[in-house]
């Protein structure tokens, strides 16, 4: 997991600059020095519960503060979800329910802001505790219904 300092254009999550590696039961601060946007180390928050993950603002403005996770090399971090307009001395709070689902949303742009659940049906979910480290999804469509649906390719 990752707070990220996400920029948005046309309501499309850009790549995050800055961004900070977080556990639940961790929290830290977003500040801004010299026009500079950083997150503080993440500390330990005995205050609150362990399953969840905390981010405070405090740049003095309202920014947008997203969470998502970091990449397989921990290089970098990808949004996926983003709280928007932030007030300074605001805290986010997530609790990291680890859930994938996949929906079919043809009017849907990559890395677009989803404002809330798509209005599709889910066609897929799995628990992330669940899901092997390395997997591989082919995406379907059942004749004649038109359905769509995931299936797991199984190595032989």
């Amino acid at each position: 997991l990752a707070f990220t300092s996400p920029q948005i254009e046309e309501g499309v999550v850009i790549q995050a600059a800055t961004f900070e590696p977080i556990a639940p039961g961790y929290q830290t601060t977003l500040t801004v020095k010299d026009d500079i946007v950083d997150f503080s180390p993440p500390i330990s928050n005995s205050s609150s519960r362990g399953d969840v993950i905390q981010a405070l603002n405090s740049t003095g403005g309202k920014v947008a503060i997203g969470v998502g996770f970091m990449d397989v090399q921990g290089r970098r971090a990808k949004t996926a979800l983003v709280w928007e307009s932030v007030s300074s001395n605001s805290t986010v709070i997530a609790k990291f329910v680890p859930k994938l689902r996949a929906y079919v949303a043809p009017d849907h742009r990559v890395n677009e802001i989803l404002r809330s659940r798509p209005a599709t049906a889910t066609i897929w979910e799995m628990d992330l505790n669940n899901l092997k480290r390395v997997s591989t999804w082919v995406f379907k469509r059942k004749q004649p219904s038109g359905e769509y649906f995931l299936e797991e390719l199984l190595m032989i």
